[in-house]
């Protein structure tokens, strides 16, 4: 009886705690968090010292916005899992590489750089409570890779004079290196498959498989061979873990973008090397995903209507 009232007592505790957090606070800090992550690709993908500083600022901020937000609830945990302490691993052997550097500055600069990441990655493992939060996460990493695809087009058809996004041969966007433009694209059009897989609305998968569309244009706009490299390997291992229906629902949709991408690149490129109007050209894989996308939700009908039972697993 005696342990059932101090039970009671925890409980009663708990939710006194969390009812005394202020309602603002946490969607402060998933916005500022949202922000933080948004931001860095339109920012030279944060490769030089300026950039970077301002970035070590922000997410001081929002680390101490979280922190108060746990103190509130009375969360004093910092590392809950293995790949928490693996991640804070990889930042400490770049600590240990202040041993014996022959440039201490740069391997400190490198050190505070990486713990940046750690901090960014456990920041984002407090915020997200829940399928929704990881949701729209993902968006916002979404919404970011397709702002960097859509300047890096509007550049190379003359309607952006973004600095340095087309050099009049490749498309170098926001992060004004074709490998790195291209390699970080491939990681997000794989994300925007993902989140195809899991969204019921046609509206939504639509615009998902648009915007895979899109990065997979820029992709080849940007001639990287070794970003079809790490494409081809995520798209592999991204397959290999999809369950079920998912994993056709999945080929289909990378199958679908890739189409688009490839049938506008062979009239887009020329164009803008060209320096010829090509903006049009762009409606072709935009009809391609329209058709692309009806096609598979009139075969889950007719699948349906024979008694099949579609089921996408969320």
């Amino acid at each position: 009886m005696a342990k059932k009232k101090k039970k009671q007592t925890k409980t009663i505790e708990i939710n006194q705690s969390t009812s005394r957090l202020p309602r603002w606070l946490p969607v402060v800090a998933f916005i500022f968090l949202g922000i933080l992550i948004f931001y860095p690709p339109f920012f030279r993908g944060l490769f030089f010292k300026e950039d970077m500083f301002l970035y070590h600022i922000f997410t001081a901020v929002v680390f101490l916005l979280i922190w108060v937000q746990k103190l509130y609830q009375k969360d004093y945990t910092l590392l809950k899992t293995p790949l928490d302490w693996a991640i804070l691993a990889y930042a400490g052997a770049y600590l240990l590489s202040l041993i014996g550097a022959v440039h201490p500055g740069e391997a400190f600069y490198g050190f505070l750089r990486v713990l940046n990441y750690f901090m960014v990655f456990w920041m984002v493992t407090q915020i997200v409570q829940n399928f929704r939060d990881y949701k729209t996460i993902l968006q916002i990493l979404l919404a970011a890779g397709t702002g960097v695809a859509v300047i890096g087009l509007l550049a190379a058809t003359g309607y952006s004079d973004y600095p340095s996004a087309f050099n009049g041969r490749v498309i170098l966007s926001t992060l004004q290196y074709p490998n790195a433009t291209a390699a970080y694209l491939a990681v997000i059009s794989l994300l925007a498959i993902t989140l195809v897989t899991v969204e019921k609305k046609l509206s939504a998968r639509l615009i998902y498989t648009s915007a895979a569309f899109a990065m997979m244009l820029v992709i080849l706009c940007t001639l990287s061979k070794g970003a079809w490299l790490i494409f081809v390997i995520g798209a592999v291992l991204l397959l290999a873990v999809m369950p079920g229906i998912n994993k056709v629902s999945s080929l289909w949709t990378l199958a679908v973008a890739a189409a688009a991408a490839g049938a506008t690149y062979t009239k887009f490129h020329p164009a803008i090397i060209a320096e010829q109007a090509a903006l049009a050209y762009l409606l072709i894989g935009v009809l391609v995903v329209a058709v692309g996308m009806l096609v598979w939700q009139g075969l889950v009908y007719i699948f349906e209507r024979k008694g099949y039972k579609i089921t996408l697993v969320i």
